[in-house]
């Protein structure tokens, strides 16, 4: 997707935001900054193909409406402007990752001790709500802008359900035969391309504070 497309179709959405850049770009799509007309507040648009045969964004919106909790993004607006599928949530700050390579790759022992607290506290209230994140990596956690002293977790558009809606029982482990996730912090189990369930998310977790703690 073009960023000039998007701005072109879409310098105003839904009445109330304007678009201003791209500053992202994923594999359902782009992030664009925007700003709330009325209030000249930042919002952070997510821009999906509304042509595309399985939305990761309609999956997202609906994952993050359904599920609150502090650290967890809220949803400003979701809907469809022309030819795009657009997710509106608040703007958010530095990802750990930036923060660890400007701080010369390096944490320090109450820093990382706070990072696994509240990285493991967001991921206990994704699992209560039957969801696991298949995706748990540095790019993934946020810091806010408002308040910088809560890490959020981001992009749920690998997530899926660990519990079965029908059966209400655990969704059977089986062969998917493709990793799911990022290489470098994934399980030894996603690796093989088996079935994930909670405890690969703290597997992942566990991988991504010993990248921390390395020198």
């Amino acid at each position: 997707m073009e960023k000039d497309n998007f701005i072109k179709d879409c310098p105003i959405v839904f009445k109330k935001y304007k678009v201003m850049k791209r500053i992202g770009q994923g594999a359902f799509g782009s992030v664009y900054i925007g700003q709330i007309i009325e209030t000249k507040e930042y919002v952070a648009l997510k821009v999906e193909k509304s042509d595309v045969s399985k939305s990761v964004l309609e999956s997202e919106a609906y994952l993050l409406g359904s599920i609150k909790g502090i650290g967890i993004p809220k949803v400003i607006s979701y809907g469809i402007a022309k030819k795009y599928k657009i997710l509106i949530e608040p703007l958010l700050g530095q990802s750990l990752e930036d923060i660890y390579i400007k701080n010369g790759k390096q944490f320090s022992l109450p820093e990382l001790c706070m990072i696994a607290i509240q990285v493991l506290d967001r991921i206990e209230t994704l699992h209560s709500q039957s969801y696991i994140h298949r995706d748990i990596k540095p790019d993934n956690m946020l810091i806010g802008k408002k308040d910088p002293h809560i890490i959020y977790l981001i992009d749920y558009g690998l997530s899926k359900k660990y519990i079965s809606s029908k059966t209400k029982n655990h969704v059977k482990f089986r062969n998917t035969g493709r990793l799911t996730g990022t290489l470098r912090y994934a399980s030894s189990n996603a690796l093989k391309g088996l079935e994930q369930s909670r405890r690969d998310d703290l597997i992942s977790i566990g991988y991504m504070l010993i990248f921390f703690m390395k020198r």
